[in-house]
């Protein structure tokens, strides 16, 4: 199995009868490395771009320009931060990378596996409560403060406020650098503020509505207490959204079963429009708010009004420290959580808080005849996903059941491409599959390695060994291995069934 780059180099290495690279990899001083570290990158996203390779296929969400959207701007890599599942970072070629795994620290990207090429979008939205995610979707929220908090969606179907919190249960099994919050037990003698949150010896959460509340016990206090509707939530980690509990409005919890999408919240974004009572919750910018006051709330913005709205306490914070956590009460467990995060202090179920970053404009003049999505009469524009390579089919497969030779799976797109962007009549989210820039040589497929590690022989054969016959002999390894390479990945990825023709329809 090929396991780095220096592996394919060295293949074809043997190919054209070179001394292998040792174990310095590309930065031995050697003829050989030199060579081979300057034409690999290219070689390999050339032979990537040729064919639409199974392996270095992807899926991304693309949005369409919008008043709010904001172009991805990650933080230089620093050896000295630690990263987690997911983190972005900038290389100093600007190359945007994705962390592979918990606990990144002091690996290069480039030079480890502990990093990818990133394959997401290079724009995003502010976050729409009407709106539903893909996994992948990434949005960001403004808190007023100047700065922007970029979230990624790890679940489809999303609705959840990323900025609600992930509520801890001993029910839940949570996994290292997974990221709750846990709020005070309600006590007779404390008297909390507007705002304050509290869990009873029940489970469920309450918001005090009224200052000096002392005494009053919140499943019976309605004109004190309000019951506070925390998201549905469920285990952290990548592949473990499917299960948990959500909280109705008025405090118990209801189990979801296996296989069912998480419940919204029943906090909603604040409304200009919406005329507010006392105890009604709303979120604005990433924080949230409970109306308290005689007044009648409305057009009152959440900062600006104290006096009519009071920001809900947020509890304690808490990581865990290790994986199939349950059942440890994060306050006097000190071997399984912590409360110094290197994560997210505020990602709720269904959302992973990316690190810092500034989101500057996009700065985009229109190609001619398109605009921004509000402009229903234009067409729209999408960015092209990041280390996009080329088109891949968008339905293989489809169509496979024709009637009397039509074709009956696949419709024609209107898409046009222009430079990094994508132009469309389309106004929905676009689910778009294409080809990647994967750099990890474990995922490529080993007829791939072969037919690369050729075609580098072939490219730096003459350099090397100063001969002509050994650069022809590259040449045949390089069609045999790159032509069976083919074969056997169109017989996995499937024929692809042309779109429908008109004048076949218009006979039938």
């Amino acid at each position: 199995m090929f396991q780095s780059p220096v592996d394919i180099a060295n293949r074809g290495m043997q190919h054209i009868g070179a001394t292998r690279i040792g174990a310095l990899g590309f930065t031995e001083i050697s003829v050989q490395a030199s060579e081979c570290a300057f034409v690999y990158d290219k070689v390999r996203r050339a032979e990537l771009r040729r064919n639409v390779w199974r392996f270095a296929t992807r899926l991304c969400v693309l949005r369409p320009f919008s008043a709010t959207t904001m172009q991805l701007n990650p933080v230089l890599w620093s050896s000295l931060t630690t990263y987690f599942i997911g983190s972005l970072v900038s290389d100093a070629q600007g190359a945007l990378w994705q962390s592979q795994i918990a606990d990144n620290l002091n690996n290069q990207p480039g030079n480890s596996n502990a990093w990818e090429l990133y394959f997401g979008p290079l724009v995003c939205d502010r976050f729409d409560p009407t709106q539903s995610y893909y996994s992948g979707d990434v949005v960001y929220v403004a808190p007023g403060d100047g700065t922007y908090l970029v979230y990624v969606s790890t679940m489809q179907s999303n609705g959840l406020s990323p900025t609600n919190p992930a509520v801890w249960l001993a029910t839940n099994t949570y996994f290292k650098d997974d990221v709750v919050v846990v709020f005070p037990a309600w006590a007779v003698g404390t008297t909390y503020a507007v705002g304050a949150t509290v869990i009873d010896s029940a489970g469920n959460l309450w918001t005090s509505i009224v200052t000096g509340n002392v005494g009053h016990t919140p499943s019976s206090s309605p004109a004190q207490w309000v019951a506070y509707p925390p998201p549905a939530v469920f285990p952290g980690g990548e592949n473990a959204y499917y299960s948990g509990y959500s909280n109705a409005p008025t405090g118990g919890g209801a189990p979801l079963t296996f296989g069912t999408q998480p419940t919204a919240t029943g906090i909603a974004e604040w409304s200009p429009l919406t005329t507010y009572t006392l105890g009604q919750l709303v979120d604005y910018d990433g924080i949230q708010y409970v109306a308290f006051g005689a007044v009648a709330n409305l057009n009152l913005v959440p900062p600006s009004n104290t006096g009519s709205w009071a920001p809900i306490s947020r509890g304690t914070y808490y990581q865990s420290l290790v994986d199939l956590n349950q059942n440890q009460p994060p306050a006097t467990s000190a071997g399984a959580w912590t409360t110094v995060l290197t994560q997210s202090s505020s990602n709720g179920p269904g959302w992973e808080l990316l690190p810092a970053m500034s989101l500057p404009s996009p700065m985009l003049v229109y190609p001619l005849g398109s605009g921004p999505s509000q402009q229903s009469a234009t067409r729209n524009v999408f960015a092209l996903p990041s280390n996009f390579l080329r088109e891949a089919p968008q339905d293989p497969k489809a169509g496979s059941t024709s009637y009397l030779g039509s074709p009956s799976g696949l419709m024609y797109t209107d898409w046009e491409y222009q430079g990094n962007y994508l132009i469309s009549r389309t106004a929905y989210p676009i689910v778009y599959r294409f080809v990647a820039d994967v750099t990890l040589v474990p995922t490529f497929d080993d007829m791939f390695c072969e037919g690369l590690g050729a075609l580098i022989g072939e490219s730096t054969c003459e350099r090397i060994t100063q001969s002509d016959a050994k650069v022809q002999v590259c040449q045949r390894i390089y069609m045999q291995k790159i032509t069976e390479a083919r074969a056997v990945n169109g017989i996995e990825t499937g024929s692809t069934e042309p779109a429908e023709d008109d004048f076949i329809t218009c006979r039938i």
